[in-house]
């Protein structure tokens, strides 16, 4: 199965991206099946935290470069409905009535980096890499919520910089930045992780949520993250029909450097 998910019924469930020959990057499917599993993990009254990780080498590489071909290469007006899977994904996870733990090994990239920094707690390996990489593909930043989830750790200017630049961030200075909150040894990932989401487990739990919403409340999920999420999905849409992804698809699959357009070239 692409997303595995264990421990129903128990006090910690565990989403796991199961595609490690494609380093967890995801597709269609994929994305359905991580709402199917986050739908699952909600409904159970038994679970009181959920930790999300990766198997192999890598959490997450974000979109599948054919599934990105896909939506560009698809009808225009199917875009929109494949564009919000990812988002909405990334959405439920920020908005999630129970702590979060994410466990992040390898790389998480676009999408990967913005599943993991959705969660309450951000628990990277020492060999994890934080790819904030949309404008270096020609896509905007702001992508899977990231302009939000950048701007509430770290601050807007810095959300800049990382963005505008495609920063990939190594594990120890993600910790400094404020993206992480603990960097641990690689063969103990799992075991720190999973104590992290045992310890939300064993607190009370209604108490918890109520704790969590009011602090979303005051990090403005409800007043800039869905906006922020409508700009988002009509800017890509945008940038799906435009020359900049296009160029920037091509130059990673040559393995060159992308020659971008001139502003209004079309």
């Amino acid at each position: 199965m692409p997303v595995d998910v264990s421990g129903l019924g128990s006090g910690v469930a565990v989403i796991t991206l199961n595609t490690p020959a494609r380093l967890n990057a995801f597709d269609r499917q994929d994305l359905r099946d991580l709402h199917d599993a986050l739908e699952r993990c909600e409904s159970d009254r038994h679970v009181s935290c959920v930790m999300i990780r990766g198997r192999g080498r890598s959490f997450c590489a974000g979109a599948d470069l054919e599934f990105i071909e896909e939506i560009r290469r698809g009808p225009a007006e199917e875009r929109r409905t494949a564009l919000t899977l990812a988002p909405s994904a990334v959405r439920r996870i920020a908005l999630f009535p129970k702590p979060t733990v994410a466990a992040v090994q390898g790389a998480a990239f676009g999408g990967g980096a913005c599943i993991a920094l959705a969660c309450d707690e951000v628990v990277l390996a020492q060999d994890a890499r934080l790819g904030l990489i949309f404008t270096s593909l020609g896509l905007p930043g702001g992508d899977s919520a990231a302009t939000w989830l950048l701007s509430r750790r770290v601050g807007a200017r810095r959300a800049w910089h990382l963005l505008a630049r495609g920063a990939v961030v190594g594990a120890d200075e993600a910790l400094d930045l404020g993206l992480a909150d603990d960097v641990v040894p690689p063969d103990r990932l799992t075991e720190i992780a999973s104590d992290r989401a045992a310890a939300y487990a064993s607190r009370p739990a209604a108490a918890l949520a109520a704790t969590k919403r009011q602090l979303l409340r005051l990090e403005g999920a409800g007043t800039f993250l869905e906006p922020a999420l409508d700009t988002e999905a009509a800017e890509m849409l945008i940038a799906f029909d435009g020359p900049e992804l296009a160029e920037g698809l091509a130059a990673h699959q040559e393995k060159r450097e992308p020659q971008w357009p001139a502003p209004g070239d079309s």
